[in-house]
């Protein structure tokens, strides 16, 4: 794939080192690339919650920006599992942002979606200083991450109306969960209760306010799913109920089917086209230019 070298910049950490065990990598910044680390973005429960941050060197912008969510089952993850992804993201003429938010069972829902609105809100009112465009801000997650990132795009017309939009253009999700009121395996089952908190953990209500699905409306952002069918964890039988309310409700969904693939993704050809597809995906949402041969590259 002759295309794959135009683009490696983005790098493989992009988008499935959220997909989602890859150990914990330090990459370095290219010579390219203005890194700010633990910009705090939120004090709430006596915690100091962090960013970290990545920006072209040359040009004022105002760059698009890409908002990374770390998984962990709402309970577990670190912002630096994403590092290499912002570097990539600006390497692609961007910004790209990795956020930390608060954990369950400490934490239960709805902190860590609070905590993700709070970073966009951070970004677009500080969208000057970082030379971010506010209008061009879209979400990348990985599992628990990526249910951020798609409560993210459902929420956003729920937000006050005289307060910062913490609303997103677009966003990708990497086997997230999309329905909390299925029954989940028994593997991911505990952590799902740790998220709902002992109190609302058997409450079906709760956990249709939890649920991208049960948020869906016409005008919400478009989103990118890419799942796994044999995912042990979040299963992939919830996606094409959930592509499927997305066209009913008029917004726009594109479903990436791994076959056989796991919650950690799939083969090496797999994640080359989940990569292409989000790279895609991403720039076509966020107004950037196209990639020659990217399309192309997409149909392989």
């Amino acid at each position: 794939m002759k295309t794959w070298a135009k683009w490696a910049g983005l790098t493989v950490l992009l988008m499935f080192c959220a997909a989602l065990v890859l150990a914990r990598q330090e990459p370095t910044p290219p010579d390219s690339v203005v890194f700010e680390k633990d910009v705090a973005y939120r004090e709430v429960d006596g915690e100091t919650l962090k960013l970290d941050i990545a920006r072209p060197k040359d040009g004022d912008g105002p760059f698009p920006c890409v908002v990374f969510i770390h998984g962990g089952g709402w309970r577990a993850g670190d912002k630096r599992d994403f590092r290499g992804g912002i570097f990539g993201m600006a390497g692609q003429g961007a910004v790209g942002v990795s956020v930390q938010y608060r954990f369950a069972p400490k934490h239960p829902f709805p902190a860590q979606v609070d905590d993700v609105k709070a970073a966009v809100r951070y970004i677009r009112e500080h969208a000057k200083e970082l030379k971010v465009d506010p209008d061009r801000i879209a979400a990348l997650g990985g599992s628990a991450g990526a249910y951020l990132a798609l409560m993210l795009a459902t929420t956003g017309d729920e937000d006050p109306k005289d307060g910062t939009s913490s609303a997103v253009k677009a966003a990708v999700s990497l086997a997230g969960p999309v329905d909390l009121t299925i029954t989940y395996p028994i593997a991911s089952r505990f952590m799902l209760d740790d998220f709902m908190g002992k109190d609302h953990k058997d409450d079906h209500a709760a956990k249709e306010k939890a649920s991208p699905l049960h948020h869906l409306n016409a005008g919400d952002a478009p989103v990118l799913l890419i799942h796994g069918t044999k995912d042990e964890l979040v299963p992939y039988e919830q996606i094409p109920p959930f592509a499927e309310a997305c066209k009913k409700a008029g917004v726009e969904a594109e479903v990436l089917t791994i076959e056989g693939g796991g919650h950690g993704g799939g083969d090496a050809e797999a994640l080359k086209r989940a990569i292409v597809k989000s790279v895609s995906f991403l720039r076509k949402h966020l107004g950037m230019p196209p990639i020659p041969g990217l399309d192309e590259a997409e149909a392989r």
